[in-house]
């Protein structure tokens, strides 16, 4: 209600408060992750190839920041979706970054194609039938860099499987 007692209908006099807050905490997480972004891109990609997928990445990012004025002239129709849009597109960046391999301590890939293998573990079973010298079940792990040997020897022995070589591409 304003001084005069009529009822006021506008929405965005409701909670400015709430939306200034809002606004600032996303400006606080961008500046907070916008070095870390660059740094962590480069550890993912090979070196051959490192300055032109960093190059790409930030082509990516300047289209991001040309479309975001326009996104936030959506708040003419419904004011909390600028907010909405760019919280959900954060939110899900975040889990899609759950799914790239472990960094710390690992040796960075060089090739392209220990950058393809970068963070995957490769399984061998080699099934030993009873003819042949020793168990059956036996298989050969190598680690190309995300999990620890000892974390996947763990998860094979759970399995009833015994390991017959350790290897990790990137010691």
């Amino acid at each position: 209600m304003n001084r005069q007692g009529d009822e006021e209908d506008d929405d965005e006099t409701d909670m400015p408060w709430l939306l200034i807050t809002f606004a600032m905490i996303g400006k606080l997480a961008i500046t907070a992750s916008y070095g870390t972004v660059y740094v962590f891109s480069a550890e993912q990609f090979p070196t051959v190839i490192r300055n032109v997928a960093l190059g790409a990445s930030s082509t990516c990012a300047r289209v991001g920041g040309i479309l975001a004025p326009y996104v936030n002239l959506l708040a003419d129709y419904w004011q909390p979706l600028p907010l909405l849009i760019f919280g959900v597109l954060a939110l899900t960046a975040g889990l899609f970054s759950l799914l790239l391999p472990e960094t710390l301590d690992k040796k960075l890939p060089d090739t392209i194609e220990e950058g393809e293998n970068f963070g995957k573990v490769n399984i061998e079973a080699n099934e030993v039938n009873g003819e042949g010298e020793g168990e059956g079940n036996l298989t050969k792990i190598t680690n190309c860099g995300a999990y620890s040997l000892e974390e996947e020897l763990a998860v094979l022995q759970n399995k009833g499987r015994q390991p017959v070589a350790l290897t990790d591409n990137f010691s």
